[in-house]
């Protein structure tokens, strides 16, 4: 032990494990800013924990004040470790894609090459979206919320590349081939199941409840969404310059973007935000207008310092 601490073999490991930390954060931040295959943080990790024996070996033969030798454990010692390394990360990483998760896709549009950047398949989220389970606090006439909340989810992260659903209707006829009632309360064991048959690595499922006060007693409440600004590229949102919150730090009743949570007849200051897009699904072939058929977004809002809530909404234009 005494050796060790005169060749200052516990420092040098202990700056290449602070510095490998700071590698593999710094490449982390790289992969996400880049969009670089998630798979990047993975292998220089990995490669780090496998030269551990070289800085080990390093740190042994040199770490001592004074000059050193190259003793012949070294010569071998270190090209011999960076050979196993180097063929371990090509056995473990061998049929990972380790570019850009995004690619170009050209396309003819009424005699124009066009040129999008797309998700590459592979790094795309399947996810499954499950009914909800309903609380002890919904009325059966209130069941239809369930199904609302992953139809939400759903319609807001649509326009998100990286997330592939796998609809609401399709997970329910799978559910359905188990003879599970609609209204009954989905296992965890059988959402895996059902998810693992439609190749969706992700689930997406909760609990619809009544929001219940401190005895235990339900709350009748509402989220108003203050007033806001369309922008041209269908999305809306506020502007806090225009509004003043940059210039006085306060959010007040006629704030673009706040909201106001009232709880039993008794609304709280306005604060919080949200956000949300108009999108036009429907059918292009039937329908030529351009007008958007749904609004979908996301919101959180604050109760005083008693309460704090982040949710999703979306509706359709009747």
């Amino acid at each position: 032990m005494r050796s060790l601490f005169e060749r200052r073999v516990p420092q040098v490991l202990g700056i290449y494990a602070g510095a490998s930390w700071a590698l593999v954060e710094c490449v982390a931040f790289i992969v996400d800013e880049f969009l670089l295959s998630p798979h990047w943080p993975r292998v220089v990790m990995s490669a780090l924990l496998l030269l551990f024996p070289s800085v080990a070996m390093l740190g042994w033969f040199h770490g001592r004040p004074g000059r050193d030798k190259v003793p012949m454990a070294e010569k071998i010692g270190v090209p011999v470790n960076v050979a196993i390394a180097a063929a371990v990360l090509i056995l473990l990483f061998r049929g990972a894609d380790l570019g850009a998760r995004t690619t170009t896709a050209a396309f003819e549009l009424e005699g124009t090459t066009v040129e999008r950047t797309v998700t590459k398949p592979e790094f795309r989220k399947r996810t499954a979206l499950s009914r909800f389970d309903a609380g002890p606090g919904l009325a059966e006439e209130e069941f239809w919320l369930t199904y609302l909340a992953p139809l939400a989810l759903e319609l807001d992260l649509a326009a998100d590349d990286f997330f592939e659903p796998v609809s609401l209707s399709v997970f329910n006829e799978r559910v359905a081939e188990y003879g599970l009632q609609r209204a009954g309360d989905i296992p965890l064991a059988l959402r895996r199941a059902v998810a693992e048959l439609l190749h969706a690595t992700f689930i997406v499922s909760g609990t619809i409840d009544r929001f219940m006060g401190a005895d235990g007693e339900s709350r009748d409440w509402t989220v108003e969404l203050k007033k806001s600004a369309l922008f041209n590229d269908g999305t809306v949102r506020g502007d806090p310059a225009r509004d003043g919150i940059a210039l006085t730090g306060v959010v007040d009743a006629d704030v673009a973007q706040a909201t106001v949570w009232t709880i039993g007849g008794t609304a709280a200051t306005a604060a919080g935000s949200w956000s949300g897009a108009l999108k036009d699904t429907a059918d292009t072939k039937t329908d030529t207008s351009g007008v958007p058929k749904v609004a979908t977004g996301t919101f959180h809002s604050v109760y005083s310092n008693t309460g704090r809530m982040v949710g999703a909404f979306g509706a359709k234009k009747q």
